[in-house]
Order: structure tokens, then sequence, then C-alpha cells
């Protein structure tokens, strides 16, 4: 996690399903960066809920860090 350019902190929500955890670290004044979930129902509901986010429908265990 590391500070954006206005000061908030940065996150990756693994596992992100809709985006319950993205939205409440958003309320607390994180920026979530990108939600990473392999059913195509939830990151498609994730899409929608975090526009400004990157959502990536995949197996985790396939994700480079240089996607992210």
């Amino acid at each position: 996690m590391s500070p954006d350019s206005d000061g908030s902190p940065t996150v990756i929500d693994l596992f992100c399903g809709a985006g319950g955890l993205s939205n409440g670290l958003e309320q607390a004044g994180f920026r979530t960066i990108a939600g990473i979930d392999f059913d195509r129902h939830a990151i498609g509901t994730y899409r929608v809920n975090h526009p400004n986010a990157l959502a990536l429908h995949r197996d985790i265990a396939t994700v480079t860090s240089d996607e992210l």
C-alpha cells in the first residue's frame, strides 16, 4: 500500500466480489485501484460499483505484477 498523489493510500482488492470491501476502504479514505475475482458475475458488478478501478476477471494465480 503506497500513498497516492493526494496522500490517500492505494489498495488492490483481491477476491473482490461485488466490491464491498473496496467500498468500505474508500469510505475510510483509501483509493482502490483494482479488483480481482474469478466469478464473472461478481466482477461485472464490481465494474459497475467501481468504474475508476481496474476490474480483472481472472484466477488470481495468473495475474502478474506488470498487469497491475
